[in-house]
């Protein structure tokens, strides 16, 4: 991971391993994890999140797992769009959450799949990138977020009836 004042002949000191990063989510205890890379060549960090076959066999007895949302495969760039204000990627995601599109099955739950699928979506209908996942989480699927459609509906159902 590279930040605006990452320098390349300094790497190991001014940039972070996304390896350390999924590290550091284990040495927390933290079961799920949802990562989201609204970068150019943000599929290398995917290669990461796929781990060996023993790590995929213990996540799912687990009950663990990371999902991975980024904006572009390992060798494509990500696009900004001025009319949007942010990168494609990002611009998707709030839109599919504030609006609740993003629950594409709706069942009131944002999952990880439901996110890339919106966001997919989204970018190709603006004949962009192509965002990608790595979906390793098992039982269930992670939740990002409750569909504000979904929420307001009882609230709404309600004052009708008053």
């Amino acid at each position: 991971m590279a930040a605006s004042d990452t320098k390349e002949r300094l790497l190991l000191a001014t940039g972070v391993p996304f390896a350390s990063i999924l590290e550091m989510k284990e040495d927390f205890g933290c079961g799920r994890f949802c990562a989201v890379l609204d970068c150019c060549y943000a599929g290398l960090g995917s290669v990461d999140v796929k781990g060996s076959a023993d790590e995929r066999l213990k996540a799912f007895a687990q009950g663990k797992g990371v999902f991975f949302l980024g904006a572009a495969n390992a060798t494509a760039v990500a696009r900004e769009d001025v009319d949007l204000a942010h990168g494609v990627l990002t611009a998707a995601i709030v839109d599919g959450l504030k609006s609740g599109l993003a629950d594409v099955d709706n069942d009131g739950r944002i999952t990880g799949p439901d996110l890339f699928s919106w966001c997919r979506d989204f970018a190709t209908k603006r004949g962009s990138q192509r965002p990608i996942q790595v979906n390793r989480v098992e039982e269930d699927d992670l939740v990002i977020a409750f569909s504000p459609r979904r929420l307001m509906a009882p609230a709404m159902e309600a004052g009708a009836k008053n």
